[in-house]
Protein backbone atom coordinates (compact mmCIF):
# COMPACT_ATOMS: atom_id res chain seq x y z
CA UNK A 1 0.00 0.00 0.00
CA UNK A 2 2.80 2.42 0.90
CA UNK A 3 4.62 1.54 -2.33
CA UNK A 4 1.50 2.40 -4.32
CA UNK A 5 1.23 5.77 -2.56
CA UNK A 6 4.91 6.47 -3.24
CA UNK A 7 4.44 5.55 -6.90
CA UNK A 8 1.34 7.76 -7.14
CA UNK A 9 3.20 10.68 -5.57
CA UNK A 10 6.16 10.23 -7.89
CA UNK A 11 3.89 10.07 -10.95
CA UNK A 12 2.02 13.19 -9.81
CA UNK A 13 5.30 15.07 -9.27
CA UNK A 14 6.60 13.98 -12.65
CA UNK A 15 3.37 14.99 -14.38
CA UNK A 16 3.50 18.44 -12.78
CA UNK A 17 7.15 18.83 -13.71
CA UNK A 18 6.50 17.85 -17.34
CA UNK A 19 3.56 20.28 -17.56
CA UNK A 20 5.67 23.09 -16.12
CA UNK A 21 8.56 22.31 -18.46
CA UNK A 22 6.26 22.19 -21.49
CA UNK A 23 4.60 25.50 -20.59
CA UNK A 24 7.99 27.10 -20.08
CA UNK A 25 9.23 25.67 -23.39
CA UNK A 26 6.27 26.90 -25.43
CA UNK A 27 5.92 30.31 -23.78
CA UNK A 28 9.63 31.04 -24.11
CA UNK A 29 9.52 30.01 -27.76
CA UNK A 30 6.74 32.56 -28.38
CA UNK A 31 8.61 35.20 -26.40
CA UNK A 32 11.73 34.70 -28.54
CA UNK A 33 9.77 35.50 -31.71
CA UNK A 34 8.57 38.77 -30.17
CA UNK A 35 12.04 39.65 -28.86
CA UNK A 36 13.63 39.06 -32.28
CA UNK A 37 11.20 41.56 -33.80
CA UNK A 38 11.90 44.01 -31.00
CA UNK A 39 15.65 43.66 -31.52
CA UNK A 40 15.27 44.21 -35.27
CA UNK A 41 13.10 47.30 -34.80
CA UNK A 42 15.53 48.67 -32.22
CA UNK A 43 18.41 48.14 -34.63
CA UNK A 44 16.52 49.91 -37.40
CA UNK A 45 15.75 52.83 -35.10
CA UNK A 46 19.38 53.02 -33.99
CA UNK A 47 20.61 53.09 -37.59
CA UNK A 48 18.15 55.87 -38.43
CA UNK A 49 19.22 57.87 -35.39
CA UNK A 50 22.88 57.42 -36.32
CA UNK A 51 22.22 58.83 -39.79
CA UNK A 52 20.20 61.72 -38.37
CA UNK A 53 22.89 62.43 -35.78
CA UNK A 54 25.55 62.50 -38.52
CA UNK A 55 23.68 65.27 -40.35
CA UNK A 56 22.82 67.16 -37.18
CA UNK A 57 19.11 66.31 -36.92
CA UNK A 58 19.37 64.27 -33.68
CA UNK A 59 20.94 65.03 -30.33
CA UNK A 60 23.56 62.79 -28.78
CA UNK A 61 21.21 61.88 -25.93
CA UNK A 62 18.69 60.48 -28.44
CA UNK A 63 21.40 58.41 -30.08
CA UNK A 64 22.58 57.07 -26.72
CA UNK A 65 19.01 56.21 -25.73
CA UNK A 66 18.56 54.29 -28.99
CA UNK A 67 21.83 52.43 -28.39
CA UNK A 68 20.70 51.56 -24.87
CA UNK A 69 17.36 50.29 -26.14
CA UNK A 70 19.05 48.17 -28.80
CA UNK A 71 21.47 46.66 -26.29
CA UNK A 72 18.61 45.94 -23.87
CA UNK A 73 16.68 44.21 -26.66
CA UNK A 74 19.70 42.08 -27.56
CA UNK A 75 20.26 41.15 -23.91
CA UNK A 76 16.61 40.20 -23.42
CA UNK A 77 16.78 37.98 -26.51
CA UNK A 78 19.93 36.21 -25.30
CA UNK A 79 18.36 35.63 -21.88
CA UNK A 80 15.18 34.24 -23.47
CA UNK A 81 17.21 31.92 -25.71
CA UNK A 82 19.09 30.63 -22.66
CA UNK A 83 15.78 30.09 -20.82
CA UNK A 84 14.44 28.25 -23.88
CA UNK A 85 17.46 25.97 -23.97
CA UNK A 86 17.12 25.28 -20.24
CA UNK A 87 13.41 24.50 -20.66
CA UNK A 88 14.23 22.15 -23.54
CA UNK A 89 16.81 20.26 -21.51
CA UNK A 90 14.53 20.11 -18.51
CA UNK A 91 11.76 18.65 -20.67
CA UNK A 92 14.14 16.06 -22.10
CA UNK A 93 15.28 15.20 -18.58
CA UNK A 94 11.69 14.79 -17.38
CA UNK A 95 11.06 12.44 -20.29
CA UNK A 96 14.14 10.43 -19.36
CA UNK A 97 15.92 10.97 -22.67
CA UNK A 98 18.39 13.75 -21.86
CA UNK A 99 21.54 11.65 -22.03
CA UNK A 100 20.35 9.90 -25.20
CA UNK A 101 19.76 13.33 -26.76
CA UNK A 102 23.47 14.08 -26.56
CA UNK A 103 24.90 10.64 -27.20
CA UNK A 104 23.46 7.17 -26.55
CA UNK A 105 26.75 6.15 -24.92
CA UNK A 106 27.06 9.39 -22.95
CA UNK A 107 27.06 7.74 -19.52
CA UNK A 108 29.55 5.08 -20.60
CA UNK A 109 31.94 7.62 -22.11
CA UNK A 110 32.07 9.76 -18.98
CA UNK A 111 32.40 7.18 -16.24
CA UNK A 112 35.07 7.97 -13.70
CA UNK A 113 37.22 4.93 -13.00
CA UNK A 114 37.35 3.98 -9.35
CA UNK A 115 40.72 3.49 -7.72
CA UNK A 116 41.29 0.15 -6.04
CA UNK A 117 43.91 -0.95 -3.55
CA UNK A 118 45.48 -3.19 -6.22
CA UNK A 119 46.08 -0.30 -8.60
CA UNK A 120 48.05 1.79 -6.09
CA UNK A 121 51.80 1.31 -6.10
CA UNK A 122 54.33 2.67 -3.63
Amino acid sequence: MQEQETLSGTMRDLTESVKFSWESYTSTQKRIAFLKEHRDYSKSTLESYQQEFAIGKRDLINLLDAEGEYNSARQALVEAEAAFLYAKYRLLDNMGVLTAYFDPDFAQNYRIPVCSAHSVSF
